[in-house]
């Protein structure tokens, strides 16, 4: 309906949504940068009981994505304490959630992820458990060309969230980098997190731990189109436009640049096996079979972490 331009922005922190006041600023950057979509706010569920939100009300957003997530959290650990389950250390009231934002108009959806754990096992891989997806459906958002808006909107939003890696892309171009099809099945290819970054696309932002294992420098003087220090991570542009990702110029700048940055750090589907390299999260091997290895939860100071237990423990 209307959608004639499809382009993601995925934004992945290094710390809960759970609490914090990430998802508060990013109300207020709904707000400022899309308020006619935002006028018609709203938590939207497949099976109806949509809950409204007041963006010009401070809190409501994080109110409406966190309230049902706690409240299921505290309804299962309950549950939990009256049943003989061997495995209900692994999740003890884990608070965790996706929710979809629509508004006045269909130029944009939203996803919020939250979740008690910075990262989440998928089945044998390591996933972000916290991210913030934009999907850019229409040609103009707000009267601005998509592109520009787009543009505006990532650089915004890395300078005031501070996430740990973003990146946006048109579909097609996440597509040809990271999904595999074969007799009908669909499989995304190269986002284990801990294993390395799942390419290079359009916009990149690469926080604190990628600068860190990097270089802060080198990635500084990659030789993208564009490449700006925001805050604690390096905005690096591989063009002035998303829909160029298939042209024979944008795809010698996007080489050039992983040559430059270091091959190790980046999935190559057209390598999948190389050895790579990613920031220590500090997150134990998943080993399958799952019956060869389980995951225990772990409280700590920072928050929840995952350890890798013994199946007789």
């Amino acid at each position: 309906m209307g959608q004639s331009f499809l382009l993601d922005i995925s934004i992945f922190f290094g710390r809960s949504l759970v609490h914090g006041k990430e998802l508060d600023l990013f109300q207020s950057l709904l707000h400022s940068q899309m308020p006619s979509w935002s006028s018609g706010l709203k938590v939207w569920r497949s099976y109806g009981m949509n809950t409204p939100i007041n963006v010009s009300m401070s809190g409501t957003l994080a109110q409406a994505v966190r309230a049902p997530a706690v409240d299921d959290a505290n309804s299962l650990r309950h549950s939990w304490k009256s049943i003989n389950d061997p495995h209900r250390h692994l999740l003890p009231g884990r608070v965790h959630c996706s929710e979809e934002l629509r508004g006045a108009n269909s130029s944009l959806i939203i996803n919020i992820d939250i979740d008690d754990f910075r990262l989440k096992p998928v089945g044998e891989i390591w996933g972000w458990g916290n991210a913030i997806s934009v999907q850019v459906c229409r040609a103009r958002i707000e009267g601005k060309p998509s592109v520009k808006w787009s543009y505006n909107f990532f650089k915004l939003t890395c300078e005031l969230l501070s996430p740990v890696h973003a990146f946006a892309n048109m579909i097609d171009e996440f597509h040809s980098k990271n999904i595999f099809q074969l007799d009908g099945s669909v499989q995304a290819i190269g986002v284990d997190r801990s294993a390395s970054l799942s390419g290079l696309y359009w916009l990149n932002y690469l926080g604190r731990p990628y600068c860190e294992l990097i270089g802060r420098d080198r990635l500084m003087t990659a030789p993208a189109s564009k490449v700006q220090e925001i805050g604690a991570g390096v905005m690096i542009s591989l063009d002035a436009d998303p829909r160029s990702w298939n042209t024979p110029e944008y795809q010698m700048r996007e080489q050039q640049v992983i040559d430059h940055i270091g091959r190790q750090f980046v999935f190559d589907r057209y390598d999948p096996t190389k050895r790579t390299v990613a920031p220590d999260f500090g997150l134990p091997t998943l080993v399958p079979p799952w019956g060869a290895r389980y995951l225990k939860a772990v409280q700590n100071d920072e928050g929840w972490s995952w350890q890798a237990t013994n199946a007789s423990e």
